[in-house]
């Protein structure tokens, strides 16, 4: 039986997409044949969940073992084609700590064995986000675990309850409690959050923009988290809320009162300053893909246009929302949203 051992990095180019995960492909020269593997059509259906702990990816030596033909213990069922029977000699695995299950995979002339790797941390762990469906910002967090099909469950709860200063120092929302196993960690801060939930899952990826510092990503982010937010929820939002659950005073009124405190002006120059901030040519804020500023600022924006000052929204900002709604995990979120009629 002839071993090749191989290791390589991962190449951003490499990708495909599973019914539950998106993973990474390797292209391999194989030793002893100078082919360059084209990527397999379809994942393998009968991939699994494991719990795990695994070994880092760098540290992975990939075994490729081929011996005599027989049958497979474990067939696999792959769409390929099949005038190529090296495009079947691939690597699946994702960046992140991994583990691997071995399937041997049966084609005449040749059985090989892949490793299967997924990340263990996603199998192993289970999450529950602490904050009403109503909070902008809980909304970010259950949208990006909505995106990256991780299963989550969630307790309803506004700022300040018992239940937020549990896992939240100063009683804001959202907070995400991490399960393993008999122990528990809370993890608050929507930003922490989402880092947390790329280093879990960096495929489907959010943090997909062509930039030269990748740091501009979370620079942008930060601006809509505290400005955009400041401008565009306790400027306007709020007070209009405020204003049509008191009924104390008409649309008209409202919306004099929200010009004079300069809350409109406000949110028209964040709205000037957002556009200036944009990147590439694509639908999104930083291109053609989206990634964590188009997470952060829609919930604001999808707030925002559903109260009657929403003509201040400018039409790009209106077009890229409608983009937004088809993405994963936004239609999954709208339930008990501001656009959705519902209240904290």
């Amino acid at each position: 039986m002839a071993e090749t051992r191989i290791s390589r990095p991962i190449s951003q180019n490499d990708q495909t997409t599973s019914a539950q995960f998106q993973f990474r492909w390797l292209r391999y020269c194989w030793m002893g044949f100078s082919h360059s593997f084209g990527k397999i059509r379809s994942v393998p259906i009968n991939i699994i969940s494991l719990r795990a702990t695994g070994q880092s990816v760098d540290r992975l030596a990939t075994k490729i073992v081929c011996k005599a033909p027989a049958t497979s213990p474990v067939p696999m069922h792959i769409n390929h084609p099949q005038s190529n029977i090296y495009d079947l000699l691939q690597l699946l695995r994702c960046s992140f700590p991994i583990f691997s299950q071995r399937s041997l995979l049966y084609k005449p002339s040749i059985l090989r064995s892949w490793y299967v790797v997924i990340s263990p941390t996603i199998m192993s762990s289970s999450y529950t986000v602490i904050g009403t469906p109503f909070s902008t910002f809980t909304r970010t967090v259950t949208s990006a675990l909505h995106f990256k099909e991780i299963p989550f469950q969630q307790e309803s709860t506004v700022p300040h309850t018992d239940l937020a200063r549990r896992y939240h120092p100063f009683g804001f929302i959202p907070s995400l409690i991490i399960t393993e196993g008999n122990e528990s960690f809370a993890l608050c801060e929507s930003q922490a959050i989402a880092r947390y939930i790329d280093r879990i899952a960096p495929s489907p990826s959010l943090i997909d923009a062509d930039l030269k510092f990748p740091e501009k990503l979370w620079e942008l982010v930060s601006i809509i988290a505290s400005l955009g937010f400041k401008s565009i929820e306790v400027g306007v939002v709020k007070p209009r809320v405020k204003s049509i659950d008191e009924a104390k005073e008409s649309t008209e009124a409202c919306r004099s009162h929200l010009e004079s405190s300069g809350g409109i002006q406000t949110l028209r120059d964040f709205f000037q300053t957002l556009e200036s901030l944009k990147t590439g040519d694509g639908s999104y804020l930083l291109g053609s893909n989206p990634t964590w500023p188009d997470f952060f600022l829609f919930p604001l924006i999808s707030d925002l246009l559903a109260i009657p000052d929403a003509d201040v929204v400018p039409t790009s900002i209106v077009a890229w929302a409608k983009q937004m709604e088809n993405v994963r995990g936004i239609k999954e979120t709208h339930k008990g949203t501001l656009a959705d009629g519902g209240r904290p």
